[in-house]
């Protein structure tokens, strides 16, 4: 005790001091004066930990400018942490049963080692009895030209998920279930696309876990936007790796609208998002007023269009021109389609497609091909056209061809028509 100060100085040895709690106590030195009593040392509650050498305890709260702070695992015999931060100052109300803490100056890393995670939050609100904690950061991010996002950036420490992160201003960490809900986050980028969580919710549980998030959009790439799939289920399992499935609108040449499932979207090696959908044989589905299309869809990331794989069919109404669906691969501008052709061309059935001039053998006279069966499997194609087929809308005729010859029929090369108007090939 020194009398003149009018201080007493208490040391704990054997014993810790008990404050407020019975469940709580204090290990280190206090300084009793007149109006408060400081203390350097840890306080130790039930499932905590506060470390400082400026704590000032008063009737029922206490401060501490700067202090570090660890939060206990359910199972204290684990020796995991939930969550662990350094240099906030601290504020203790046994009344109201709260710790709030505030970061000093740059905000340190607030760990959550059981879900493999860390934050920045500035500001956080620890309740003793639920072992809820609430969290909120005022911070803002430039993550692109023009684009900032709100809030915290939380980042996932699981080693094989690549540093995966996403922002988010305000959460709420459940230490007895270790379940961190983020709220408002914007998107989370994984592989080569941005995902957006539906009404921004994220729900993160151990070892890195996150919730599938149900009802949410797709962008890929994040780069040129080629591609959005909506009503997704997605399943987030790193920086570099997502699965989904979900829906994608395909918009025709005169804004038709048809919806196509996306049943699988992945990432491949490279990084890059693909996806696979079918289309139904009753859908009715066509790439355009002039060819319907039958059988599945692959979107990439890295292209513009998707790829169609599957079955075309012209669309006209000349009755001496059997209509073939014809196989074939190719990604499709939906206002400006050219459909491959190749040598071996065959129809759903395997049958052998004419595109040209054809020999009968059997009777010796030619005939036209226009996406047609051959007469007899040993016709021969005196003449043949191949390339690509197009709908020519101001002559309103379908063309085989090259590119180039196609649009210009000046240039060399084999080209073939079909009128639908006069139904002449």
């Amino acid at each position: 005790w020194l009398p003149k100060k009018d201080v007493m100085y208490a040391k704990t040895t054997e014993s810790p001091m008990v404050l407020w709690d019975e469940r709580d106590d204090f290990e280190g030195t206090t300084a009793y004066g007149i109006d408060e009593m400081r203390a350097d040392g840890i306080y130790h509650f039930e499932r905590a930990n506060l470390f400082s050498n400026q704590m000032v305890f008063k009737y029922n709260t206490f401060d501490a400018d700067t202090s570090d702070f660890e939060l206990k695992n359910e199972d204290q015999n684990s020796g995991e942490f939930a969550l662990q931060t350094k240099n906030v100052k601290s504020h203790v109300d046994y009344t109201e049963r709260f710790a709030s803490f505030k970061s000093n100056g740059k905000t340190e890393p607030i760990f959550f080692p059981a879900n493999k995670y860390l934050c920045y939050m500035d500001v956080f609100k620890w309740y003793m009895d639920n072992g809820i904690i609430e969290m909120s950061s005022s911070e803002s991010t430039e993550v692109e030209a023009d684009v900032k996002l709100e809030g915290s950036k939380f980042i996932s420490t699981h080693p094989n998920q690549d540093s995966l992160f996403f922002f988010s201003p305000v959460a709420q960490y459940d230490s007895r279930k270790h379940r961190i809900a983020a709220k408002r986050v914007a998107f989370i980028y994984s592989g080569d696309a941005r995902i957006y969580p539906d009404s921004g919710d994220v729900t993160l549980r151990r070892d890195a876990r996150m919730d599938l998030l149900k009802n949410s959009r797709i962008i890929t790439n994040s780069i040129t936007e080629f591609h959005e799939v909506y009503e997704a289920n997605t399943q987030i399992k790193g920086r570099k790796d997502y699965v989904s499935s979900g829906k994608i609108d395909y918009v025709d040449e005169t804004g038709l609208v048809q919806t196509i499932y996306m049943y699988s979207i992945v990432v491949d090696d490279a990084g890059q998002t693909m996806g696979k959908g079918s289309i139904s044989d009753t859908a009715n589905f066509a790439l355009s007023p002039f060819f319907a299309f039958d059988g599945g869809v692959k979107l990439f990331g890295s292209k513009q269009f998707l790829v169609f794989d599957g079955v075309a069919q012209i669309n006209h109404e000349c009755t001496s021109l059997e209509k073939r669906w014809i196989d074939f691969e190719s990604e499709i501008d939906p206002n400006n389609i050219f459909i491959p052709l190749d040598s071996n061309l065959r129809d759903s059935s395997g049958a052998f497609i004419a595109t040209g001039v054809n020999l009968n053998v059997d009777s010796i006279f030619l005939y036209p091909g226009f996406l047609t069966k051959r007469q007899n499997y040993s016709d021969i194609q005196v003449v043949q056209a191949l390339g690509l087929l197009h709908y020519d809308k101001a002559s309103k005729e379908y063309r085989i061809g090259a590119k180039d010859k196609i649009v210009e029929q000046s240039l060399a090369g084999n080209y073939l028509s079909l009128s639908t108007e006069a139904c002449k090939v």
